[in-house]
């Protein structure tokens, strides 16, 4: 029985250049595109983060698409650059943008130097809310002057995520964060000074005026050990490890062999360099007990110190299609689609990573003896205030104190 070959199947790559192997070049690669069966190249990174790409003319593998190819794989080989005849400028040679008419910039060109200067500073997570709050903004005034932006402005940005349906909370925080951009921009020279006191006296909303987001409640231990069941190992040491340390996630997923030092036989350490409350110059360190050391030696024996020690499962079928992430490090969308998948296909009650911490600051608050204080060190706070949104007391211990006292 003859197998056969789809007619649009990519034919097998020629070039007196770069030679006759799978890939061709180590310059550069010679790349197929299915929709319109033409060739085109993609170059390296340049300084700037771009990636310029090159459509060659005629179909692939045709004679004039392959001189195209070798025409510039030999620019490249010699000047270490994209040729000239592709249309691609450096943003260090574009022409700046022309000043408004107030001689202040737009809101656009603010977030853009927000964006370069002062974004990386923060963690991805807010990063992302940062980009989203600056994208409603930029929806209604991207290309209006930043002296022109006040109180109304403001407000018709903040009706956009309540028409979304955002909690009052998240739409008060993203709030926060642009008049964040716009005090940066004041601190640059960028806006003037009167700006960052108009957006400063913007209300924010009170209970009534947005929708209000369910409280975060202690996921309870019997719904975890039925989720684990269904899961990986990989996902189930990294789950038993957050519960016994209170840690969060984020802080686990870049932990590396080299991160844990051994304070003692029973108590091991782990000093966090990129957490949630860096920039701040907060400190953050995780222990851990013997039930987290028994999970931990064995997962990084014979591992090297630069490894990772939680990373994700390597799948059993290699048609899987998220085979490339075997071995990569867990996130927070990757653990969590996870779990939630496996909560639908068995009908669990759904729950989430971060509701592990709640469990376990509320497990270290109900032991006999314990106080707010033991609670606050566990889970690492500089504050009881943000201690006590993490802990919920049983019912049963009410109960007695109401037959007691009652």
């Amino acid at each position: 029985m003859t197998k056969t070959t789809s007619a649009r199947s990519a034919p097998p790559k020629r070039s007196r250049i770069a030679g006759s192997r799978k890939r061709k070049s180590r310059h550069l690669k010679y790349s197929w595109h299915r929709g319109t069966n033409r060739g085109y190249i993609q170059y390296p990174k340049q300084c700037d983060g771009r990636r310029p790409q090159e459509t060659l003319p005629g179909e692939y593998q045709s004679d004039e698409s392959i001189a195209a190819y070798e025409k510039s794989l030999a620019h490249f080989i010699v000047h270490g650059t994209p040729p000239p005849w592709v249309k691609w400028t450096p943003k260090s040679e574009q022409p700046p943008e022309p000043p408004t008419a107030t001689g202040y910039c737009t809101v656009e060109q603010l977030w853009a130097h927000f964006e370069r200067y002062r974004l990386p500073d923060f963690s991805y997570p807010e990063q992302c809310l940062y980009r989203s709050a600056i994208r409603r903004l930029c929806v209604l005034y991207g290309d209006r002057p930043v002296d022109t932006i006040g109180k109304p402005q403001l407000r018709e940005a903040r009706q956009l995520f309540v028409s979304a349906g955002n909690c009052r909370k998240t739409i008060n925080g993203q709030m926060n964060r642009l008049r964040a951009v716009f005090q940066f921009g004041n601190e640059e020279e960028m806006v003037p000074d009167e700006i960052p006191a108009k957006l400063q006296a913007l209300r924010p909303l009170k209970p009534g005026q947005a929708a209000e987001n369910a409280p975060v409640v202690a996921v309870p231990m019997d719904v975890v050990e039925a989720t684990k069941k269904h899961l990986p190992q990989e996902a189930i040491d990294l789950i038993d490890v957050l519960y016994h340390t209170g840690a969060r996630s984020g802080e686990l997923y870049q932990m590396r062999v080299g991160d844990i030092k051994k304070k003692a036989d029973d108590v091991w350490k782990y000093d966090v360099r990129q957490h949630k409350t860096t920039r701040f110059g907060h400190v953050r360190t995780v222990r851990f007990g013997p039930c987290c050391i028994e999970i931990l030696a064995r997962l990084i024996d014979g591992r090297k110190e630069t490894d990772l020690v939680f990373v994700r499962p390597q799948p059993t079928d290699y048609r899987n299609r998220n085979r490339q992430t075997g071995g990569k490090a867990w996130t927070r969308d990757a653990l969590g689609k996870r779990i939630a998948r496996v909560c639908e296909q068995h009908n669990i009650p759904h729950w989430h990573i971060h509701q592990l911490r709640h469990a376990a600051g509320t497990r270290v608050y109900n032991q006999p003896g314990s106080t707010l204080a033991a609670a606050q060190a566990f889970l690492g706070h500089h504050r009881p205030s943000t201690t006590e949104i993490y802990i919920h007391p049983e019912d049963d211990l009410a109960d007695e104190l109401a037959r007691k006292f009652g």
